[in-house]
């Protein structure tokens, strides 16, 4: 108090001795955050700090409207607005600041939670947005509400805020999208999945839900889904109960399954990428590489013959082992002619030797492939020649196989999971050449009518060659799921 008294007295010192008043005298007293005292001749604001407050502001001249006052539990809150003002600011307890009652042409109510900086809620159905400051956000951010997107990133959680790109769990209000390139794909347990403006609480929550092509969501057998809104499969939906009450769709819900896209109603085992493929008495692993499901290992099926015995189109698959050791084929897969690999089809993307459900690569998925692993579209698209940077080390695997040189000296050799490995290659004359110095893989996609492209990765380079080369040779043969 005596700082105040020292204050008005110099006040009234200045003025006596005709001294222009600074505009404006800032003083923090003892129990605030800080108060301002700040007038000028023709405006009569007084701003004043007062013992509680961060900051209050109060006595404005009669003909103004707006009285700012800071209550004991506020940040700072603001009041009695005349009727033409639309706004009240009003700071709660658990608030840093809110703001409510606005007029009837205004859509947006803000509205400061206990964890939140300040929302925002009560949008009109034109408008997509919703603001929401997180527990650790100094103010609110967007939220798109059509794009809750699953990342997957923690576990097969629904409910899991980590698992979606707004950190935030759906509810019926928001779209769902689940796209294929990610780590975990959505499982959801014991309870209710209620899907668009369902008048039941579930346990579960989505509005339109998008399942992208090669992507899953699963439901298990004690799950009911319960849809009043729109689903789209693009993918694959499994619902896994088979009680009456497994899928319920309602008047006003709409399932579309498009064109590639599978909703199975049975307790049958679907194959979700990343898990293992038995084909031939052999486990293959697989990976989900951007959009593609790649076997992570060469194929190894048919029964071992030699290059003398040449391979026939037989109905019977037939392989080579590298110097005919059926123990190379236990290691690095067997060696096909393009034929062979085919079964003797000329069909681009045909299944050939592959399992079913899964093809043999084009020419234009190994691109798709390599531009997924950071090579451009136009090298991608060069022939004859070596392409890219690093693209090969990041599909080669398997370290110890391959001999000292850039490929796997590279800091990114191994990172793709395509584990492309250096079986070398076996010539029509039945020469065997190159092991654990090059990998050759074919492709479905023919040049002309003797000749079909090819990759090869090498020892000593870290990129990928592109060529088209007879199909009498014996390649290494790798499947893409369907």
């Amino acid at each position: 108090m005596k700082s105040k008294y020292i204050l008005l007295l110099l006040f009234s010192f200045f003025v006596a001795i005709g001294i222009t008043q600074p505009p404006y005298i800032y003083e923090g007293g003892l129990g605030n955050g800080y108060q301002s005292i700040s007038y000028i001749s023709n405006i009569d604001l007084l701003y004043k700090g007062g013992l509680d407050d961060g900051y209050t502001s109060s006595f404005f001249m009669s003909n103004i409207s707006y009285l700012f006052n800071g209550g004991v539990d506020n940040g700072y809150a603001s009041n009695n607005f005349d009727i033409s003002n639309k706004y009240i600011y009003n700071g709660g307890f658990d608030n840093g600041y809110a703001s409510n009652n606005f007029d009837v042409s205004n859509k947006y109510i803000y509205n400061g939670g206990i964890d939140n900086g300040y929302t925002s809620n009560d949008f009109d159905v034109s408008n997509k947005y919703i603001y929401n400051g997180g527990t650790d956000d100094g103010y609110a951010y967007f939220i798109d509400r059509y794009d809750f997107i699953w990342t997957g990133a923690v576990n097969h959680g629904w409910n899991v805020p980590g698992n979606w790109n707004t950190n935030i769990i759906p509810n019926i209000k928001h779209t769902t999208i689940i796209p294929s390139n990610v780590p975990n794909f959505p499982y959801l347990n014991t309870g209710i999945f209620a899907i668009g403006d369902n008048p039941n609480n579930g346990v579960f929550e989505s509005g339109a839900l998008i399942i992208e092509q090669n992507a899953w969501v699963i439901t298990n057998p004690s799950n009911d889904v319960e849809n009043y809104g729109n689903i789209e499969v693009v993918g694959n939906m499994w619902v896994k109960n088979d009680q009456p009450s497994a899928l319920t769709n309602f008047a006003q819900g709409k399932i579309n399954v498009h064109n590639g896209g599978n909703l199975t109603l049975s307790p049958a085992n679907p194959f979700i990428c990343g898990s293992t493929i038995s084909y031939g008495g052999q486990d293959y692993t697989t990976a989900l590489i951007g959009n593609q499901c790649w076997m992570t290992e060469n194929l190894n099926i048919g029964i071992q013959v030699t290059p003398q015995d040449t391979q026939l189109n037989n109905n019977i698959i037939e392989k080579y082992c590298y110097k005919n050791d059926p123990a190379k084929c236990t290691v690095f897969g067997g060696l096909y002619r393009w034929d062979e690999m085919m079964k003797y089809s000329t069909t681009e993307g045909s299944q050939g030797i592959c399992p079913t459900g899964w093809h043999l690569p084009t020419d234009t998925e190994l691109k798709e492939l390599e531009t997924h692993l950071g090579m451009s579209v136009s090298d991608a698209d060069i022939n004859g020649g070596w392409r890219g940077s690093n693209e090969g080390s990041k599909m080669a695997g398997t370290y110890g196989l391959w001999s000292s040189g850039a490929l796997r000296n590279d800091p990114d050799f191994d990172s793709s999971g395509f584990v492309h490995l250096p079986s070398g290659l076996v010539k029509e004359n039945g020469t065997y050449l190159l092991k654990n110095l090059s990998g050759y893989i074919w492709t479905s996609t023919e040049n002309n009518s003797s000749e079909a492209f090819y990759r090869r990765i090498k020892n000593s380079r870290t990129d990928i060659y592109r060529f088209n080369q007879d199909k009498s040779l014996g390649y290494s043969v790798r499947c893409v799921m369907d």
